[in-house]
């Protein structure tokens, strides 16, 4: 998985919902 694909995702998420908690990113992460 690109990083940078993997970066800009996480701050996709970020910005739809700002209560994300690291254990949803890190979700995300495991995922990809």
């Amino acid at each position: 998985m690109n990083e940078n694909f993997l970066s800009v995702r996480i701050e996709e998420i970020l910005m739809k919902s700002d209560r994300f908690t690291d254990a949803q990113i890190m979700g995300v992460i495991r995922q990809a």
